[in-house]
């Protein structure tokens, strides 16, 4: 799974999701931090965790900061699946393992399956 994080001017906040996904008890995470412009140290404490970090400057016309910086984490990325998350939130240790459990539970059941 490859977890993506959008992040404008989060130096602040960063270093705590950075954190909670270091202790993740699912741990085959690739995880990638969009720098988006930012003009304090967020590619650097991202950088400090080990962590995929790419630096974006500039977006094509019609597209909205964070949406080209997920655009292209998700381009970036080598995950069967693709976690999208905000750098301001907070995640527990078994947050990766029960998106992931509830994934192929709603995957193989009846309704995703009508959906397909």
């Amino acid at each position: 799974m490859s977890v993506v994080i959008p992040a404008r001017n989060e130096e602040e906040n960063l270093p705590l999701l950075l954190e909670d996904l270091r202790k993740q008890c699912y741990e085959n995470l690739e995880i990638i931090v969009m720098d988006d412009g930012s003009k304090d140290k967020t590619g650097e404490i991202s950088k400090s965790f080990g962590v995929k970090v790419i630096t974006i400057s500039d977006k094509p016309s019609g597209w909205l900061g964070k949406t080209w910086a997920c655009q292209k984490g998700a381009e970036a990325s080598e995950g069967e699946l693709l976690l999208f998350l905000d750098a301001d939130v907070r995640v527990k240790p078994q947050a990766v393992e029960r998106i992931l459990k509830t994934y192929e539970k709603k995957k193989n059941s009846d309704f995703c399956a009508a959906l397909s």
